[in-house]
């Protein structure tokens, strides 16, 4: 019982008790043990959140283009630059910056045109690909 969570002070008492409180101790202990669990997971997820910083502190959105920078072949360097930027923007102008995130049909068909011109001319980038 002490394996399971009971407290060793409710443990004689309840193997002194009858079948029906017996049953309804174990009860209030699986409620307490399932609240610890699902505190101890919002807390896991809240240290996430923290050591994953660009979630803790941009939209998933902001996320997104992030993570398809590296993927376009920009550096390292280059991409944690943009991330302050947009960190610093948001923290600037708060109220403006989900709209400067808002989707906009046009917004696709200009980054899919500037991947491919850069893809196809690395040149163009400088050193921020290197990186």
């Amino acid at each position: 019982m002490a394996a399971a969570g009971v407290p060793l002070a409710e443990i004689g008492p309840m193997l002194d008790a009858d079948a029906a409180r017996f049953g309804a101790a174990l009860a209030d202990v699986e409620r307490q043990l399932t609240e610890r669990i699902d505190e101890l997971v919002a807390r896991r997820a809240t240290l996430q959140r923290l050591a994953d910083s660009d979630r803790a502190l941009l939209p998933d959105r902001a996320c997104v283009v992030l993570d398809r920078m590296s993927g376009l072949g920009f550096g390292p360097d280059y991409v944690a630059a943009q991330r302050e930027a947009l960190v610093l923007a948001r923290a600037l102008v708060p109220e403006g910056f989900d709209g400067f995130l808002t989707d906009d049909p046009r917004i696709e068909e200009l980054a899919t045109a500037i991947a491919d011109r850069y893809l196809a001319n690395p040149a163009l980038l400088g050193d921020h690909a290197s990186r």
